[in-house]
């Protein structure tokens, strides 16, 4: 159904192109903002659509992966029928391999939506936070992160996830934000490995002398 959406999608925005060049002007602006308000709803459409798509992809490559699993002789059942969030993690892990943002985040939709006390829910949010991140999707990443720490207040990842805000405001050149989140690192988990490089980051943006 996808395909044949986008293969339509040129035809019917050129019949409206050879529509409109008929029309006196008043008519013509009449129908630019129709064609504009249609234009808009294709455009939600065709995202909704991908989406879907995304997701079912996602889960029909997981359930090949468990039938995969349960053809593999001599192993225990807990082995040959993993559990559901294992899956979409495997699935999930292969998209941060490949940079796959699109399908990152339709990983943690659906693991957040039915298992979202899952632990690999930390690690996928973590891998969407540095792939965007480094896609200098800087804003994108501000949200992913912030999502997570109201989600999973007390997972083993907050001192990191701080971290990586403070890394995403200083690449913003918002340095006060980012001394801050550095600042939070150092102070609220002193024990931790990230307090260290917390440190390291104020000092090098001349914070700390």
């Amino acid at each position: 159904m996808f395909e044949r959406f986008v293969i339509l999608l040129p035809l019917l925005l050129l019949a409206c192109a050879h529509t409109k060049k008929q029309m006196p002007i008043v008519q013509k602006k009449a129908f630019e903002n129709r064609e504009l308000k249609a234009y808009k709803k294709i455009n939600k459409l065709e995202a909704t659509l991908f989406d879907l798509k995304t997701q079912n992809d996602i889960l029909i490559q997981a359930l090949k992966d468990q039938k995969n699993h349960g053809k593999q002789p001599k192993r225990s059942a807990v082995t040959q029928f993993p559990e559901f969030d294992e899956l979409v993690f495997d699935q999930a892990r292969k998209a941060y391999e490949t940079k796959d943002i699109p399908r990152l985040k339709e990983a943690v939709k659906i693991l957040q939506s039915n298992q979202p006390q899952s632990d690999n829910l930390d690690a996928i949010y973590h891998w969407l936070i540095q792939l965007q991140y480094e896609g200098d999707q800087y804003n994108n990443a501000l949200y992913t992160a912030n999502n997570f720490l109201k989600l999973k207040p007390k997972s083993t990842l907050v001192p990191n996830t701080i971290f990586m805000k403070g890394q995403i405001y200083e690449k913003m050149n918002l340095k006060a934000l980012a001394s801050k989140m550095y600042t939070n690192v150092k102070d609220i988990y002193p024990g931790h490995a990230m307090a260290g490089m917390a440190l390291d980051r104020i000092r090098k943006m001349g914070e700390v002398k």
